[in-house]
Order: C-alpha cells, then structure tokens, then sequence
C-alpha cells in the first residue's frame, strides 16, 4: 500500500476514527487499531471497540499502490497531527512499518497483526433506514435534550435518549427522573415508526461528526445497534435494553403562566452561580418568589460567599392571590435556559408540582421537578 494525501485531511480522518479505538494497555490490540484500505480510488479508515464503530472516507487521495494496514490509531493520530500542513506519503514496507514521509523528514509506524481484526457489520442485512435528516436539524435536537439524561442510574434507559418516530416526526426525549429534555424534529424523510433509546456518551461522539448544514443524515438500526451514515462517514453505536416510561404522561397540566427574555433569567443565573457553596455535592438551590405583580425575584444563598437577589421583570405576568415561592436548581434551569432562545415560558401549578417551560418555537419542550 502507498498513498499521497494532504496532512490535513488525513489528521481529520484519524481524528474522527480514533474515537472508537479502544484505549488503555489491557485490550485486544486489534481494537486499539484503526484499519487503513487504499481502493478503487478511495481511502477507507475504519476503528471499532465494543460499544461503538467508526468508518470514514475519502477520494482526496492519490492511490500509487492499493492495500491495507492496521496501526494504533491513538499512535498514529497524534504523529500525523503534529505534521506540517503539506502532502505526505504513507507506504507499508516489507517489514509491516507505515514508512511515512513528510518534507525532507520521515517517520516509521508500527503496524499491527490483522489476527483479531474484524470489519464491523454497520449496514446491510438485518438494517433498517429509521429516517433520513438535515445535519444540522439532529445536532440541534441532541444537543437541546441530552443534558437532562443522568450520568448514572440503575435503571439504565434514563442515561440514553429515546428516539421515538411516530405520526411523522421525531421525537427525542432524555431524562434523569429530576428533568426532561423532550425535542420533535418535524422535517424528516421516509419515517418508519418505532422506539430505541442510545447511550448519550456515545451520542456525544456522533454530536462531534454533525455539521452544521443541511447536509443529510441516514438513521438506521438493528436489534442491538443505531447508524448513522453521513456524507463521508458512518458511525454506529450500541442501543441500550429496557422500556422507557411513557414521557407524555409526565408533562404536567399547570394553571398559571409567566414569560420572560431569556436573556435576562440566563445572566441572573449566571451571576448567582458565581457564589461558590462550601459543600461541593450540595445542589444549587434558587428560590423564586412570584408575586403576580410583572416581576419575580430569585434569591440565591452560599453557606460561604454570601446571599444574592435578583429581581427579573416579565413580559406575561401570572394572576395570583398570594406569593408563590418555588425553589428550582439552578444549575438545571441554567441548562435549559441555554437552548431557548429570544422568549422563555414557564407553567406552573404548585410550590412542589412539576413545572413546564418552553420557547416561542413548539418543538422543545422541559420539565423541572421543583426542589423540597
């Protein structure tokens, strides 16, 4: 195999690959590699690990001799990264070293044996094409629900999103029990209905291949497995078992309602999570004071910097009898704060009940459980 390409589109191939090598010195090697095919014209770099499959593309290549290798992709990522912006050369000598030439200087590889080294199944038989998307519509929708899933959690659905198509459309929904995320995404080809939930720290390696562009993304599945194909690369990731909970159900009736710039809940949030608390795993507790009368006032107290109260004017104010006072977390309500643009709406019920925010755009939708 020899081939002449570009450093920079090589480094951003090995880039996106290496991410489902499997790293660390107690593992297969041949998961810790990345496989280089030089074909028909095309370069192909290829790396999976149990959980997750990357394979990724491209024709900005000049093929002197087809072949293929296997290198440490963590190896081979960082040497070509740290290369000059110019073409270089990458030829597997007699000896299985990746003989690479940049300028006047050069470089051996080690290469890796094949033994163990199996192409992951990523299409195909047994696939189906869930739905076709806009790049830029699914980065959008998993970066506006994938902050509410939980980290951790016995029941292991709430640490994934639920991919739910149904009468058209796609609705995402993550949750930790405390808040949900839920984002429908309207404009998508040939919907096939069903669920599947995705882990979302693998969802978060898919978010970094997304371009912002209208660009379009297949999403296809198996019984154990969710593809994502795109324009020159494909990733697929492992699907989490279990049932998750009817999300509808949880969206709560409220009575009342109030909106607000965005803008002015985002800074008073940011100034009262400057205050640091001296328990570091105690929940950054924010108490909202809704007095029916245009305004609100969220006060904030550290147990050693001290006590902040800021006063936000609504632009729809709530009728009320008597003041309200909910006591939300702050870090959670800066979150969602985040993905809601000009005009943020808040409905509520009750000092302990469920509240429902929202945007002027319908298709996002959260629930904060209020804090006791």
């Amino acid at each position: 195999m020899k081939i002449l390409i570009e450093q920079k589109k090589l480094a951003e191939m090995l880039n996106m690959a290496a991410r489902a090598a499997s790293k660390g010195t107690n593992v297969v090697p041949a998961l810790a590699g990345v496989h280089l095919e030089a074909l028909n014209g095309t370069l192909t770099l290829t790396a999976s690990n149990f959980d997750m499959a990357v394979k990724t593309s491209t024709n900005e290549v000049e093929i002197v001799q087809e072949g293929e290798a296997l290198s440490n992709a963590q190896y081979l990522a960082d040497f070509i990264s740290k290369l000059d912006t110019s073409p270089i050369s990458i030829e597997l000598t007699k000896t299985a070293k990746l003989a690479i030439k940049y300028g006047k200087s050069k470089g051996n590889i080690n290469t890796l044996n094949k033994d163990g080294w199996v192409s992951p199944k990523i299409d195909g038989e047994g696939f189906i094409e869930n739905f076709c998307v806009k790049s830029k519509d699914l980065k959008k929708a998993l970066e506006a629900v994938m902050f509410a899933a939980a980290n951790d959690h016995f029941r292991k659905v709430f640490t994934g999103v639920l991919f739910d198509i149904k009468d058209g459309v796609v609705n995402m929904v993550a949750s930790d029990t405390h808040k949900l995320a839920w984002y429908t995404i309207s404009d998508v080809n040939n919907p096939k209905e069903g669920q599947f939930i995705a882990p979302t720290k693998l969802l978060k390696e898919v978010i970094r291949a997304l371009k912002d562009t209208e660009d379009l993304v297949t999403v296809m599945s198996n019984d154990s497995t969710l593809v994502f194909k795109m324009e020159e690369t494909v990733i697929s990731i492992r699907l989490l078992d279990g049932q998750y909970p009817d999300y509808r159900a949880i969206i709560p009736a409220t009575t009342h309602e109030m909106s607000m710039a965005t803008e002015n809940l985002r800074s008073s949030l940011e100034r009262i999570r400057t205050l640091p608390q001296e328990d570091k795993l105690k929940l950054p507790a924010a108490k909202f004071c809704i007095n029916g009368k245009g305004e609100i006032k969220v006060e904030y107290t550290s147990d050693i910097a001290g006590a902040i109260t800021e006063v936000i004017a609504l632009e729809d104010s709530p009728s009320l009898e008597e003041e309200l006072t909910v006591i939300l977390n702050a870090s959670y309500l800066q979150e969602i704060a985040r993905n809601i643009n000009t005009k943020i709406h808040i409905g509520f019920t009750g000092p302990a009940t469920p509240i429902l925010i929202n945007g002027e755009e319908a298709v996002a939708k959260y629930v904060l459980v209020p804090m006791r």
